[in-house]
């Protein structure tokens, strides 16, 4: 009914299958298995009637892949701009082979969509790409926004193909094959010139330094690192992420870092990065980490004579998973509220997680939780 009441409109679809299945076991005769194998079916087919339709599509099946989507034909999802595709596993974890010539077919169709701007690709499909010398078959070089899960060696194999790039979005994965790869690090005379690319997520296992040593974005505004999967000896460098940024010769506006709990080096890491005179023209500061692990991020974010120049711009600071002191939050908001150099901005907006605020002066302040 609500597809004929949508008429001739584009569809954005999500379908999210409950994880039950995944610990059901594909060969068990389950009644739960075979009554959402038959809904499956039935929503599928419907759904592929109106392929034409589709603009956005994000798929998570976690019983069998359905074997209607690989009957599409080329050219069928004529207006399909976004997508994200996760497949059934088994009980390990695994991709479910059974259904992967499936997948391939139905991911063979997507990426011959000329409309096809955005994309998630899981770990195990660039894996099977990259063995059958597939990684090509993807239109890179007409997609703004990528989120991919692979060896940095591969990363930089499609990145000199993404030239309108404006988003992405890594993560080094962690499976044995993903090991073999990771210490293969790309040789590059020059770094790749991303030139409109505004905003990188980087969640690395390993390669910590590797992307900002071999890309230059000089558009880039937003920086999003989480190190919680990093091993400890693999802090980033902030003399190499100093170096990337005054290459770019961009002005880096929002900055989030989530550091791994029980690693005090990440702490020291983190204050490094912050101090930097490259981190000037940011706006927007996040910081996730966990109760009680960072005792002199409030103090050395706090304004004073002889500390101006750190984050000079900075409006708005969220802070979560950190417990903060009643008395170091005061002072701090309280240097950031109140400057007689026009030059400094003013805190506007702070965001804390499991805080109270009784004790504060945070007059015109806008709080969130």
């Amino acid at each position: 009914m609500w597809l004929e009441r949508s008429g001739t409109c584009p569809l954005t679809l999500k379908i999210d299958e409950p994880p039950f299945a995944r610990h059901i076991g594909f060969d068990a005769e389950d009644e739960r298995r075979a009554r959402q194998h038959a809904v499956q079916i039935e929503v599928a087919s419907l759904l592929v009637s109106q392929a034409h339709r589709w603009k956005s599509i994000d798929f998570q099946f976690t019983l069998t892949f359905p074997h209607v989507l690989a009957k599409l034909s080329p050219g069928s999802l004529s207006i399909l701009e976004s997508v994200k595709l996760e497949g059934p596993r088994n009980r390990s974890g695994l991709y479910n082979e059974k259904s992967f010539v499936s997948r391939d077919n139905f991911w063979a169709v997507i990426n011959a969509c000329p409309s096809l701007r955005k994309g998630q690709w899981e770990a195990e499909y660039c894996w099977h790409q990259y063995r059958h010398h597939r990684l090509q078959d993807v239109r890179w070089g007409q997609l703004t926004s990528v989120d991919v899960a692979m060896p940095a060696i591969l990363l930089f194999e499609i990145l000199p193909f993404c030239t309108t790039l404006t988003e992405l979005c890594y993560t080094e994965p962690q499976g044995s094959w993903a090991k073999d790869l990771s210490p293969c690090f790309p040789r590059l005379e020059n770094p790749i010139t991303l030139p409109h690319l505004r905003k990188i997520s980087l969640t690395p296992t390993m390669s910590t330094d590797v992307i900002f040593e071999y890309i230059t974005a000089p558009s880039l505004a937003s920086v999003f690192f989480d190190q919680s999967r990093t091993v400890e000896t693999c802090n980033p460098s902030p003399s190499t992420f100093n170096a990337f940024l005054t290459r770019s010769n961009c002005r880096l506006q929002q900055y989030s870092y989530k550091y791994l709990p029980q690693d005090e080096r990440g702490q020291d890491t983190l204050l490094e990065i912050l101090d930097l005179p490259s981190m000037a023209f940011a706006v927007d500061l996040a910081i996730h980490g966990s109760r009680e692990t960072m005792p002199r991020l409030i103090p050395f974010l706090a304004r004073t004579s002889e500390t101006l120049q750190r984050l000079p711009n900075i409006k708005k600071i969220t802070i979560r998973g950190i417990y903060i002191p009643q008395v170091a939050l005061s002072k701090m908001v309280l240097s950031r509220r109140s400057s007689q150099d026009h030059n400094l901005a003013l805190l506007e907006e702070l965001s804390l997680s499991h805080q109270t605020f009784n004790a504060l002066d945070l007059d015109g302040l806008d709080i969130g939780e």
